[in-house]
């Protein structure tokens, strides 16, 4: 039996369990939230650290929190715990806008951002 892959997850498709419509839906949502893209205060769980941070930006694969010490982690490394609405992304957004430090670049990349949407 060596090389065989006796897994029921992943045995092929044409295991049951690819068919049941429960499974079916799960693994659609996984997808979906896999797709969306954090932004400003949404929370996600950095994986190698088990944190839950807030976020200030996504940059490409890069993400960065809100709070001290500044830094960015891999965006790979986070999953979306809870996406925030649009009224409290804004308010986010303004929030670190404004942040006595203005060469931070979590108020630079706000900024850019409340920019760019009044340009739109």
């Amino acid at each position: 039996m060596a090389g065989l892959n006796m897994d029921p997850l992943i045995s092929g498709p044409d295991h049951p369990r690819w068919t049941d419509p429960q499974f079916v839906a799960l693994a659609q949502h996984k997808q979906e939230s896999d797709m969306v893209v954090p932004r400003a205060g949404d929370t996600v769980r950095h994986g190698p650290t088990g944190e839950k941070w807030v976020v200030a930006y996504v940059d490409g694969d890069r993400i960065a929190w809100v709070g001290w010490p500044v830094g960015e982690a891999s965006l790979a490394d986070c999953t979306l715990v809870e996406r925030v609405s649009d009224e409290t992304h804004h308010m986010w957004l303004l929030r670190l806008a404004h942040m006595q430090d203005q060469s931070d670049q979590r108020a630079i990349k706000a900024r850019t951002i409340l920019a760019s949407r009044k340009e739109n």
